[in-house]
Formats: structure tokens, C-alpha cells, sequence
């Protein structure tokens, strides 16, 4: 047998597998087989021929994945019924918003009940004028400012984090201290599922602990308990794994949506070559560190957020005509640590949602999701309940107003941003926890 100059033995022929080799699915996975079944000498001399020759059949080797099928109605979605009826039992007991309960986490606006439904009392009540005869809507803040893109609020909806404020940057309002918290960020806030710690983009992405929020007028992020993120970009949406998990960052392909001048859902220009990427963290005991992140495939999806256990993803499907969203994909996400970060694949479908909209927003019990829709000058806010594969539209503005950025808190209230002429408020829907109550 024939050896290479380092003294490698040098097999007399290709191994089948790569005789075969046309017949895998990907030019991906042929290369694997190759870099795998050959020294990194023939390798390489092999290579070398087939650029030599023009890369000759590369058209058969790099195989396009087809655009999704047309999703034209919400009765064309399809849901993986007993895998998901599965998950979703399993979620409502091991899922955040129950591990948060069993924590004793206090939710705002919740002080003086027990029972779910029966928060807010006290509060305005919107649900004659911006609501669509489901759940009420509750005041939660009229801010005070002009808020710029999204609204997100921490899992105990105590701290609401918008971009914008009265000086710029980005602004955290502590609901029960009721004062206004000036971020040297600008946009892009985000809260973990276990009421840990928060995430702001602006001149890079810088990730603090909760607990500075209690006391700080300004969060300059030079703070203990601070840390500046590398290479994570905007749009980002967090997440925590289960039983002691590590932390995720996860950034897709994106459409801005600032929700100011909208007529019309953001356009989903997603194709064969999409990606997610992973950024794992874990909690020092002080503040946060990035492992080593991680990049799995996700043809024509993007706009993706993980759900809080990180174990489900629901992205936009691109593939439309002019660009138009066909709808969401939910995605089993599977993590397996290995060395200084992890393996990251997307697992099975386990729904696909024909329904216009934004981003969605998956609950912490993973039983729903909200989003936003545009039509003409006016959105809305919509809820889908996985469970029982029912489509509810929350609200009914008037014409030229928006309510946008839907996002859960862990006990199954949703919060939103409310724009009405110059006026800005967070409102907050009971819906999904009346159903999970067991009304309607």
C-alpha cells in the first residue's frame, strides 16, 4: 500500500461511501463523508483536481432546498398533535411559569390575590375601546416617553424595558418603585425566564443581573454584575434551559419592525441559506459568561425566538409572494453540551402556523403564542393556543392605532405596547390566563 510523505497509508481507491456519494442529500453531508473517510492529504489532493477541473458536476453536488409550500388559510395549518398535546402537559408542569410559582416569584399587579384572573384590579380597564370581546385589558403604564422599537418585560412584570427615553438611549420602569431607569443602550431589551437578569442592545449587547436594576438610577453596564456580549447581533431573544440550564442567546435573520410608519407585516425575505445562531451562557455566581455558540440551518425561517426553556423555537416562514410570510414554524431545539459550548440541532415540525403577523412570543407554560399584525395604517394584537389549535384575535383598535410587541410574563398575563394618537401605554391581556382557568 502506497504511503504519503508523512508515512499515512493511502488507500488504492475512494471508499464506497463517497462512490455513493451523489446520492446524499447535501453537498454538506458529502463533504463530511469525505473529510471523514479520507487522510487530509488525499483530501486535499483531491480537492485540488476538481478545481483543476472547474469544479466539474458542481450543479448536481450543491442541491437546492425547495420553497416551502403555499400556507394560505389558518385551516392549512398543520400540527403534530400528540407530540405537541405531549410537551405542552409536560410544560405545565415542568415549564417556567411553573418552576417560577413554585419559586414564590411575586407577580406585579397581583399583590392583594391569589388567583390569576383577578390581578389588575384596581387598574383602567381598556376593553371597551381597544379590545375584541376575549379576556380584559388592563392598564399596566402610560409611558412618558417615545418609545422606540420593542417592549419586553421581565418574567415578574415588574421591570417593562423599552428603547427611547426622555434623554435618548433606552429606558428599564420599575413598576413597583415607580420610577423611570435610564439605560446607556438603545433598543432591543430583554428579560431571562427566571427573573435573573436582562439583555439591551446599543453600541454592542450588554447583559446585567436583575437585582442592579433595584437600586441604580443609570445602568452604565460598568457595573458589577455586568458584562459586554461579543457577537451577538440585534434582535436577539433569550432564554434559559430547565433544571439548572445554561443560558441562550439566539440571533436569526431579521426584518426590522419599529412599528412606527407600518402599513403592513414585516417582509419575511428568508431563504435556503438561513441560520440560527446559539450563544450559550452560564452565571459565574457574579455575572454572566459566553461559551463557545453554535449555528444550525433553518431554510426560509427567520425572525426567531426560542421559548423560555429554550427547548422550542417559532420562526417566520419565508417564501411568499413580494417577500410575504407564509406563516410560523415551531421546531423542536435539542442542546447537547459538548467541550466549551454546544451542539445545536432543530428537531421535528411540531406545528406549522398559517397566520399573518410580526414576531411571536411563546408563553412561559409554551401552551401559546402572540404576535402582532398590520393592516393598513392599524395592527392588532393575535394569540394562538397550541393546546386546542384556536386562532383568537385580542384586540380591535381604532383605525390608525397599533398595539404591538406582545410578550408574555410568567403567570400567563401578556403585555403590550398601546400607540393611540401621541400617546403611548403598556396594556396588559388576561386572555390566556382566563383560558387556562378554564374560561373563554
Amino acid at each position: 500500500m502506497k504511503t504519503s510523505s508523512s508515512g499515512e497509508a493511502l488507500p488504492r481507491r475512494a471508499p464506497k461511501e463517497i462512490m455513493a456519494a451523489p446520492a446524499a442529500k447535501s453537498a454538506v453531508m458529502r463533504v463530511v463523508i469525505w473529510s471523514s473517510r479520507l487522510t487530509q492529504w488525499l483530501l486535499n489532493q483531491q480537492c485540488q483536481k476538481w478545481f483543476d477541473q472547474g469544479l466539474k458536476h458542481i450543479d448536481q453536488l450543491l442541491i437546492a432546498e425547495p420553497p416551502p409550500a403555499p400556507c394560505p388559510t389558518y385551516e392549512d395549518s398543520e400540527w403534530a398533535n400528540d407530540a405537541l398535546a405531549a410537551y405542552i402537559d409536560e410544560m405545565k408542569y415542568e415549564g417556567w411559569a411553573a418552576v417560577n410559582k413554585e419559586a414564590g416569584i411575586a407577580m406585579y399587579g397581583c399583590e392583594n390575590t391569589t388567583n390569576t384572573v383577578d390581578c389588575f384590579k384596581n387598574a383602567k380597564d381598556w376593553s371597551a375601546e381597544w379590545g375584541n370581546g376575549v379576556g380584559s385589558l388592563k392598564e399596566v403604564l402610560k409611558v412618558s416617553f417615545k418609545t422606540s422599537f420593542w417592549t419586553r418585560s421581565s418574567a415578574d412584570g415588574r421591570f417593562i424595558g423599552n428603547g427611547g427615553g426622555h434623554e435618548g438611549g433606552a429606558t428599564i420602569t420599575d413598576m413597583i418603585a415607580n420610577r423611570d431607569i435610564k439605560v446607556k443602550g438603545s433598543y432591543d431589551p430583554g428579560f431571562f425566564p427566571d427573573n435573573s437578569g436582562f439583555i439591551m442592545q446599543g453600541s454592542g449587547t450588554k447583559i446585567c443581573t436583575q437585582a442592579s436594576l433595584e437600586t441604580a438610577d443609570i445602568i452604565d453596564f460598568d457595573t458589577p454584575g455586568c458584562m459586554k456580549g461579543t457577537n451577538i447581533n440585534l434582535y436577539q431573544h433569550v432564554a434559559r434551559g430547565l433544571n439548572g440550564g445554561d443560558y441562550f442567546i439566539i440571533n436569526s435573520q431579521f426584518t426590522s419592525d419599529s412599528g412606527r410608519g407600518s402599513n403592513k407585516d414585516p417582509v419575511a425575505n428568508f431563504d435556503a441559506g438561513s441560520s440560527m445562531k446559539f450563544s450559550p451562557m452560564i452565571f459565574n455566581g457574579v455575572t454572566y459568561e459566553q461559551l463557545t455558540p453554535d449555528v444550525a440551518d433553518s431554510p426560509f425561517e427567520g425572525d426567531s425566538v426560542l421559548s423560555p426553556s429554550t427547548r422550542l423555537v417559532i420562526s417566520r416562514q419565508g417564501g411568499g409572494e413580494n417577500g410575504a410570510s407564509l406563516g410560523y414554524v415551531i421546531r423542536e431545539v435539542h442542546a447537547q453540551k459538548e467541550g466549551s459550548g454546544y451542539n445545536v440541532t432543530l428537531g421535528n415540525q411540531m406545528a406549522r402556523v398559517c397566520l399573518p403577523g410580526a414576531k411571536a412570543n411563546i408563553s412561559y407554560d409554551e401552551r401559546f403564542f402572540v404576535t402582532h399584525h398590520y393592516e393598513g395604517p392599524t395592527a392588532n394584537i393575535h394569540m394562538v393556543d397550541m393546546l386546542t389549535q384556536k386562532h383568537y384575535q385580542v384586540t380591535n383598535v381604532p383605525e390608525g392605532s397599533k398595539a404591538l410587541f406582545p410578550h408574555f410574563r410568567s403567570d400567563g398575563w401578556f403585555y403590550f405596547l398601546m400607540r393611540t394618537g401621541d400617546d403611548e401605554y403598556v396594556v396588559a391581556s388576561d386572555f390566556a390566563a382566563v383560558l387556562l382557568n378554564g374560561g373563554e
